[in-house]
């Protein structure tokens, strides 16, 4: 078996010592930590990604012939900053843009919901829940005890 340092206390008998497993710990901590400073980038980023995508689509939308869209591309936007309102309206949003973009000429948001749709709000929905289930997680996570 090799005898690295991290794998003499997998031997029997041999223990790592409390200094060990505490600097192996903090370790560990620091690894965590930059983990969530590259997550939190990748996260934003490819939220700002999103955001463009929703301004630039209805943007297009518009360029294709639909003039009557109920929200502007600043709107498409601001909408998902808003609170409360973040729980609806981009769902209304991004339903537009699809009808706009799908159906230029003739558009109208009263028409029967375009076939996949559902798919969308459960997608929508879904997406919601996964976020507040990770905003509650580490929460849950950080209430157990320490190394002792």
């Amino acid at each position: 078996m090799a005898q690295g340092p991290g794998r003499r206390d997998q031997q029997p008998g041999n223990f790592a010592s409390a200094a060990e497993l505490a600097e192996r710990a903090t370790q560990n901590y620091n690894y965590r930590l930059i983990e969530g400073a590259v997550r939190v980038a990748l996260e934003v980023a490819a939220g700002i990604t999103f955001l463009v995508w929703v301004y630039r689509s209805d943007a297009l939308a518009r360029a294709l012939g639909s003039d009557r869209m109920a929200h502007s591309p600043a709107w498409s936007v601001i909408w998902f900053f808003v609170p409360f309102a973040t729980l609806v309206k981009p769902y209304y949003v991004l339903k537009e843009i699809y009808v706009g973009t799908v159906i230029p000429k003739t558009y109208n948001l009263r028409l029967d919901e375009p076939a996949g749709l559902h798919i969308l709000v459960l997608w929508w929905w879904a997406t919601i829940a996964e976020g507040l289930f990770q905003a509650i997680a580490p929460m849950l996570a950080d209430s157990s005890e320490g190394l002792q």
